[in-house]
């Protein structure tokens, strides 16, 4: 019973960050998030039409149709790393630069 415990109150303490695509754009642009912790970033796209979010370094893809919602958990991080987010079907407009504090 304490394993389960412990289980759930890990959970509850993993930050949640949540990005939108929204008209070909990513909200936010820019994130910052904690260094030594994993990370939960929720996915929404708003459309119109499908969006697939990226991040190429951890082969991280989601493909989600207009309205559909997922997530990724990103693995601990160290200070000062730099991801790159990004739309694949917009990938010049729909970016969202991480950054890790």
């Amino acid at each position: 019973m304490l394993t389960a415990f412990v289980a759930v109150a890990s959970a509850a303490e993993t930050p949640v960050f949540t990005v939108i695509a929204k008209g070909g754009h990513l909200i936010p642009d820019k994130l910052v998030i904690p260094a030594g912790q994993r990370v939960k970033l929720i996915f929404q796209n708003q459309g119109p039409g499908p969006e697939e979010f990226e991040i190429a370094e951890m082969r991280i893809e989601k493909v989600l149709a207009e309205g559909a919602e997922s997530f990724a958990v990103l693995p601990p991080r160290k200070s000062g790393d730099r991801i790159r987010l990004f739309g694949d079907f917009h990938p010049d407009s729909a970016v969202c630069n991480i950054t890790v504090q």
